[in-house]
């Protein structure tokens, strides 16, 4: 469990890292973009291309970001009335179905990628987020679910 914890602490210095780098990437860029083309007249149509796939890659590594500080949303009214005892239940199912969802669609994305990298489509390397996104869910639902899981049996112990 501690090794688990530390990768997760690597990834998630590698996302803050990665969505800092994005941001400063993205205004940097688009500032440059819209001095060229009040100045000089010249529009970069390949920067503003890239914009798109920057907001999602900056959305997507938010998105895992909030998952892990549990700051994303979650349904809590059926915990709010279920009894002590059955919440680690509850947790676990929805971890459970969380974990087929995000393999589900891990799985979709990573064969999508492959299609896109057999069109020889430089492009398409943007869309590694995807896979990368569902990959780093699939972590921490394991991860959260382990944790869920030995809390519960330690406090059935007390």
């Amino acid at each position: 469990m501690e090794g688990l914890k530390k990768i997760n602490s690597i990834i998630l210095n590698m996302e803050k890292i990665s969505v800092c780098l994005l941001s400063v990437f993205l205004v940097s860029t688009q500032l440059l973009n819209i001095i060229s083309r009040n100045f000089f007249q010249i529009s970069l149509i390949n920067i503003m291309e890239l914009a798109p796939s920057i907001v999602i890659w900056l959305a997507l590594l938010g998105s895992t970001l909030a998952w892990e500080s549990q700051k994303h949303i979650r349904i809590e009214i059926l915990l709010r009335y279920l009894p002590e005892k059955l919440i680690p239940f509850a947790k676990l199912t929805t971890s459970a179905l969380a974990l087929f969802t995000f393999s589900l669609l891990f799985y979709t994305s990573f064969n999508y990628i492959i299609y896109e990298f057999k069109s020889f489509d430089l492009k398409s390397c943007l869309l590694v987020i995807y896979p990368i996104f569902f990959g780093i869910l699939i972590f921490r639902v394991i991860l959260h679910a382990s944790h869920d899981l030995t809390n519960s049996r330690y406090n059935n112990q007390k």
